[in-house]
């Protein structure tokens, strides 16, 4: 029960690593229709992998719990034990892939936001100086 578990982690995080390169290579290329096509795709194999990862939280602790050892992976088959480490190997690959994601989006954030402030220049209102989005000056028609 637990490889199997394992397993389905393992193909559920490898399909959100092939989304995510393709995110990557979408927002490289200005193809934003694209990442919005995937992404309820991705957040239904999100849901899935932690329903499962959840699951295979219990089955091993269940399984630690039953027995007279502390070490887990003396409890575990030597092929357990391979795919933990692939699951591992695959959320680390996961996170890196996730932080150059972000990085893109950042950058087109930033790009858009500056664009907008240069065309539609705002004021800073209140005692926090903070920009708001309120017409500025500029685009204030006398009548």
């Amino acid at each position: 029960m637990v490889e199997y578990y394992i397993n389905e982690c393992n193909t559920q995080i490898k399909a959100i690593i092939d989304i995510t390169t393709l995110d990557i290579e979408d927002i490289k290329a200005a193809r934003s229709k694209n990442i919005f096509d995937r992404a309820e795709t991705k957040e239904k194999l999100l849901k899935s992998f932690q329903s499962n990862k959840a699951t295979l939280d219990n089955e091993l602790l269940k399984i630690h719990t039953n027995s007279n050892t502390d070490n887990i992976k003396d409890l575990l088959s030597t092929k357990e034990n391979q795919l933990i480490v692939e699951l591992r190997d695959n959320i680390a690959n996961l996170k890196e892939l996730n932080s150059k994601y972000m990085k893109f989006v950042m950058s087109v954030n930033e790009f858009y936001s500056s664009l907008l402030g240069n065309i539609l220049p705002q004021e800073p209102t209140g005692y926090s100086g903070k920009s708001v989005t309120s017409p500025a000056s500029i685009l204030k028609v006398d009548i």
